[in-house]
């Protein structure tokens, strides 16, 4: 198993044992996705002021930088059949403030690039379908104050050309973590009651499965939404304002 832990890799065997690092804090490594053959990690790495993405094997070793350029590239997510890693990017923007993300997918051998997405919206955290042809990911439609609405839509965008359509939409709150399972089932996390602010804790979190409800709860308590169990004291709908 490979975690990240305040931007260093560690190597953790399945059964237990002593954790072993594989990248140092210099790089500052995320996200890491190990290719289908097991052969390969992608991260988001820190270099030289920017994000770019890097490759390597699982021990480490061979490390090798297919993006470049002053942008930020995130959310690495190899193709199925290994060949492509698609991520999200502000690239091709202003080399100070970028531009909106937007998904890309490069050859981790040739760093080919090629831009999937692009408009007045920010596209995120992408995953491939099973059959490679289309991938899942967030999109936070632009606001005219200038932010965006932190992802109220999830949609499948063509590995072709880049068209996009919409698997689900919220009124408030916000999507996180799209997955895929290898039988093409869907999953997500939907935070809501935070007043549409990103920037606020949700009082409520669900698991989205196949555009179902899977499991709801209040963050920080045990009990699912909608238990006839009464609620603990400790556990309100929202949380007590703070005392200075």
């Amino acid at each position: 198993m490979i975690a990240e832990v305040q931007g260093v890799l560690w190597h953790v065997p399945p059964a237990g044992g002593a954790a072993r690092r594989l990248t140092d804090w210099t790089l500052e490594a995320a996200r890491p996705a190990l290719s289908p053959d097991g052969t390969r990690l992608a991260v988001c790495g820190y270099r030289g002021g920017a994000f770019p993405l890097w490759s390597m094997r699982p021990d480490g070793s061979a490390p090798r930088q297919p993006t470049d350029g002053p942008w930020d590239d995130r959310g690495a997510a190899w193709s199925p059949d290994g060949t492509y890693i698609a991520f999200s990017s502000e690239r091709d923007g202003d080399p100070v403030t970028g531009t909106a993300f937007g998904l890309w997918t490069v050859d981790p051998d040739s760093g080919r690039l090629r831009r999937l997405t692009g408009g007045d919206f920010e596209d995120l955290d992408p995953a491939w379908w099973p059959d490679g042809r289309s991938l899942v990911c967030l999109r936070a439609a632009h606001r005219p104050d200038g932010g965006s609405d932190a992802g109220l839509a999830l949609v499948r965008v063509s590995a072709a050309d880049g068209t996009a359509e919409a698997v689900r939409t919220v009124a408030e709150g916000r999507l996180l973590c799209p997955s895929v399972s290898p039988g093409g089932r869907n999953a997500h996390l939907h935070l809501s009651g935070a007043a549409d602010s990103p920037s606020l804790p949700p009082t409520r979190a669900a698991l989205i499965f196949d555009g179902h409800v899977a499991a709801s709860v209040p963050p920080g308590c045990d009990r699912p939404v909608g238990s006839r169990r009464r609620r603990p004291r400790a556990c309100p709908d929202r949380p007590p304002p703070r005392s200075n």
